[in-house]
């Protein structure tokens, strides 16, 4: 148990790494200049955010502290690209759930526009023929005695 003069010292650290939050330091810098160790660091930021009416702030940190990093990257790309609105989040999230089946999507439209290319190509090349089938008959037909005959 802290004698009188411990609470005292106490407190004072807790004073100096409220203020040194309120303005803005990042726990490394209050742990370095305060001799802090992780721990009281923690329990210091917690308090703060206690202290300024941010206890939701306290509960999602324990949700989510073993995934931030990940979730602090996914809150910069986020704001890189401009979302910001609730419905374009919700939207996000909505589709990236939906992505693996997208892109499969994506995959069978590619497919079948190659199919559909090859298929014409083929086409194409048929159609020449034919065209060219019909010139050979067309000459044969002019060539014939009876084309000459009917023209005189």
């Amino acid at each position: 148990m802290l004698s009188g003069n411990g609470i005292v010292k106490s407190n004072q650290k807790a004073t100096k790494a409220y203020k040194l939050f309120s303005e803005g330091k990042k726990p490394i810098e209050m742990a370095i200049q305060l001799g802090l160790s992780e721990r009281q660091v923690t329990k210091y930021c917690r308090e703060y955010w206690e202290l300024k009416g941010l206890h939701e702030l306290t509960l999602l940190y324990e949700e989510i502290k073993h995934y931030l990093p990940s979730f602090l990257r996914l809150h910069n790309i986020m704001q890189r690209q401009g979302i910001d609105d609730e419905n374009d989040i919700a939207n996000v999230l909505k589709y990236a759930k939906e992505l693996p089946n997208l892109q499969q999507y994506w995959e069978n439209i590619q497919a079948n526009n190659h199919n559909l290319k090859h298929q014409n190509q083929k086409l194409e090349r048929e159609l020449q023929l034919r065209k060219k089938q019909m010139l050979d008959l067309t000459e044969v037909e002019l060539a014939s005695p009876e084309y000459r005959y009917f023209t005189k």
